[in-house]
């Protein structure tokens, strides 16, 4: 399921970029959890959960990179203070972090757990000033 999605992003993304001559440089960010679950109520923030947020943004990021559509830059600069924000509601701190990076895109991502059998997965793609 994993792969069907993240080649979903991959087409999507490939449309966007298709009018470039090289590859845009894309900041991806680690997905962030949203648990709306009764486990997730009572147990808390689990760390087998986190590390399988950490682990889907990794294969995004490697998707995303084989494509040969983006070049997928590093992070870590800016990872610590992407972990602490909320990138999907910091008044675009996602965009200014990527930014930083030099990069021409940004994507992050959510994980809403509403139950252990339903999860959805929304990347989003803000427009970075100036690369639009």
């Amino acid at each position: 399921m994993m792969r069907s999605a993240s080649a979903i992003v991959v087409s999507l993304l490939v449309m966007s970029a298709a009018a470039r001559a090289e590859p845009p440089k894309l900041a991806v960010f680690d997905l962030e959890m949203i648990d709306t679950s009764l486990q997730g109520e009572m147990n808390g923030p689990q760390t087998d959960e986190q590390a399988r947020l950490l682990r889907t943004g990794g294969q995004v990021r490697k998707e995303l990179a084989d494509s040969g559509k983006f070049r997928v830059i590093d992070i870590a600069p800016v990872n610590a203070a992407a972990h602490g924000s909320n990138l999907q509601a910091c008044g675009g701190c996602d965009v200014k972090l990527a930014d930083e990076l030099g990069a021409d895109l940004a994507m992050t991502g959510v994980v809403q757990k509403v139950s252990n059998l339903i999860l959805n997965i929304n990347l989003y793609l803000p427009c970075i000033p100036g690369n639009c």
